[in-house]
Parts: structure tokens; sequence; C-alpha cells
């Protein structure tokens, strides 16, 4: 009795493997019907369920352990008609698919985008600041591959460059030597570099910039035009950072990274040199001369929490150019020239929280733009040394008075040299 009902569940069996439909694997390419180009990324799915595939590098696809006798494929592709394919058991002869696809147009609706207009500029007391996104400006295109700050404020409404290829500022009239270039409080009274060609300002080490140009605020004062305030990095305090890049011009280099495994305080160090040197010493046509000229710049910012209400910062920058021209002749230097110029400036700031509502910042502040030219002309010597020197000692505060309301008051010594 077992061995028959075995042997009938056995027929049992074979009956319904029978029945059942054969699985096969369907494959092939998706191909233009013009050009015979294989299609990428071309989609095709099996009607009636949620399976599908989308063609690799070669316009191939692959649909696995497909349930036959018929089959519908619907094969579409961005820009061309879409296919119906009907794939049977009795026609199916296991070869790869040669489906061919022809151009359309695509057809779009009216589309609509509605937005409010920003009005916080015509709103607010700050009708003239302008916050420049540092984002943005280093995805815009760039001469020789250095993004410039200055440059990328020339494009917004009042600005205007005074001549091509400059990253001077000339704010609604007002002359480039009337602007205020502020580098984390501190004044640079000569932002360029190479003549004006681009700026002193790395964008590696620039956090946020502001343009004001006008209705300047109390705490701002010595100049007519604008207002232009950089405020620098201070450093990635999680972990240590290493980045930099190339351009036709210079080559750049930052380190950024906490203090000690306590994490109390960050630093950031970045450097900018020019490669321009060999360009410049190339000698004149009679071997009579040679120049030389290059380019560079150290911005550094530290910073350390002292207690959880004060915090200590150091910020830096020193910056060179230097511009050398010789010419010789009879076996002695008939004409020499020497041309150093740049800035140097230094910000040490505490701050301190007083209370919930009271905060202030007590700041010693250095600048210096640095100037240095000789000539000689034979047996005759000129020498200049130009410079501006700052020396001075700030005090600012805020009291916030309400939610939206606040006060703000300091004050400052300076020696102007």
């Amino acid at each position: 009795m077992t061995l028959r009902r075995s042997i009938f569940t056995l027929g049992a069996l074979l009956v319904c493997a029978q029945m059942l439909p054969a699985q096969m694997t369907i494959y092939g390419y998706i191909n233009d019907a013009s050009t015979k180009e294989r299609l990428i990324g071309a989609v095709i799915r099996i009607g009636g369920t949620d399976r599908g595939a989308i063609t690799n590098g070669y316009g191939f696809f692959s649909l696995p352990d497909v349930v036959l006798p018929v089959v519908e494929l619907r094969v579409t592709y961005i820009g061309y008609e879409s296919k119906r394919i009907v794939v049977r058991s009795a026609e199916w002869n296991n070869k790869p698919l040669d489906v061919q696809l022809c151009r359309s147009e695509i057809a779009a609706g009216e589309v609509v985008i509605e937005a409010d207009r920003d009005r916080s500029h015509t709103l607010s007391t700050e009708m003239g600041v302008v916050s420049v996104p540092i984002q943005q400006i280093q995805s815009l295109p760039s001469v020789g591959g250095e993004v410039d700050l200055l440059k990328a404020m020339q494009l917004y409404s009042g600005v205007s460059s005074g001549q091509e290829l400059s990253n001077g500022i000339f704010v609604r009239g007002g002359n480039f030597d009337q602007n205020l270039f502020l580098l984390d409080g501190v004044t640079i009274y000569n932002p360029n570099h190479l003549f004006g060609f681009f700026s002193v300002f790395n964008m590696d080490a620039i956090k946020s910039a502001e343009l004001i140009k006008g209705g300047f605020p109390a705490e701002y004062g010595g100049k007519l035009s604008s207002i232009i305030s950089f405020a620098m990095n201070e450093g990635d305090l999680e972990h240590t950072v290493l980045k930099g890049g190339v351009s036709l011009i210079a080559c750049r280099l930052s380190v950024e990274g906490p203090w000690s495994s306590e994490k109390q305080g960050s630093y950031l160090v970045s450097a900018r040199r020019s490669y321009l040197d060999p360009a410049f010493k190339s000698k004149t046509l009679d071997d009579a001369g040679t120049n030389a000229f290059y380019i560079f710049d150290l911005t550094a910012k530290m910073n350390y929490t002292v207690t959880d209400d004060d915090r200590v910062y150091l910020s830096a920058y020193f910056g060179r150019d230097n511009f050398t021209h010789g010419e010789s002749g009879l076996n002695q230097t008939l004409f020499d020239m020497n041309l150093i110029w740049g800035n140097q400036a230094y910000n040490f700031r505490w701050n301190h929280l007083w209370s919930s509502r009271l905060f202030s910042n007590l700041s010693l502040v250095y600048s210096d733009y640095f100037s240095k030219q000789s000539t000689s002309l034979y047996s005759l010597i000129s020498a200049k040394e130009p410079s501006v020197k700052d020396l001075s000692l700030k005090a600012d505060g805020e009291f916030w008075i309400a939610d939206n309301q606040s006060l703000l008051f300091g004050g400052a010594i300076i020696d102007h040299r």
C-alpha cells in the first residue's frame, strides 16, 4: 500500500512539472535605430510585474528566470520613443535581442515657479549689506585658476572693476583707496598681489565675507566708499585635515585640526606661493639682464577655550611680493631695481561671556603695510621705505535687551604712523 502511494505521488509531481511554464533568461542589446549606437541606461520592464533591468555601459541587459510562455517587455529611454516587445516561448531561440529605438521630441508642459520676493534688504536698517556666499564663489570661473573674492564682488550692483583683469573695487563712484578692508578685524591697506592681478585673501582660509556699500555701522570709520570684511576659518575641532590646490599661477597648502585630544582649541595654517619665477627669471635676448618675481602669503588662526566663559584667539597674516630687475653690460651692473612690498597683520582677541545677555571682546591689533624700493644706476643708489603701521587696543560689547533688540558699545585707541 505504501509503495503504490509513493509511485502515485511521483507520477503526479512529474505531471505538474510538465504543466509548469519554462523559465528562461531574456537578454540583449538596446541600440539607436539611426546610428546603431548602444544606449546606456535604457530601462527594460516586464509588463504586469515590478521586475526590470537597465542596460550597462555597453547597452547590454539581462533578465534571468523569466517565466514563459508569453512575456511582454517595455523598453524606454529618454529622448526616444518607447517600444513594446512580446517574447513567446515557442519562438524563443535563446539568442540576444536586438532592440532598435527611434529618436523622438520631448514635449513638456509649462512649468511655473513661484516664490515670495526677498524684501529683507529693503525693510532692514542694513540695506547696503551684502553677505558674499563663499561656496558659490569657489565654483565661479577664475583667471589662472585662482579664485578671487574681490573679483567676485565686482559682480554686485554698484561695484565696478575700473579695468579688465584687475581686482580693484570701485563702489558707487568711490576710489579704490576709499574702501576699508578688514581681515579678522585687522585693516589691510594694500590687498593686492601681482600689481592688482589678484587679492591677498586665500580662499582656503576664509569662512565668510561681507560687503557694506552704504549706511556704515558706528564701529567702522576712516573710509568713505565701502567696508569689506573677511572672517577667517577657526580650524576643524574634530579631525586633522590637510588640503591644497595647484593653479596656473600658484600652489597652496592648508592644514587644520584640534590642539590636543581634549579638543579645547583648534588651529588653521594656510600658505600660498607663486611659481612664476622661471618666467620672470628669463634673461634678455642679449644676455644683459635678469628679472625675478614671486609672491607669498601665510594665513594662520588659533583659538583656545580657557573656561566655559572665556576663549582666546590669535589671527595672523603675512604676505609679500618681490620684484627684481637688473641690466648689466661691460662686466658691470648698469641698472638694478628691487621692489618688495606686502602686509603683516596680527590680532590677539579675548572673548568673555559676562552673563546670559552680556558678551564682550578685547583685542590687541597690529597692522603693517611695508614697502622697500631701491634702485641703482651705475654708482647712484636711491632707497625708500614707505610704510603704514597701526597699533590699536579695542574693546566692544553687546547687550541683548530683548529677543530682537541688542545694544552695541565699545571704543578703541589707535597709534597710526
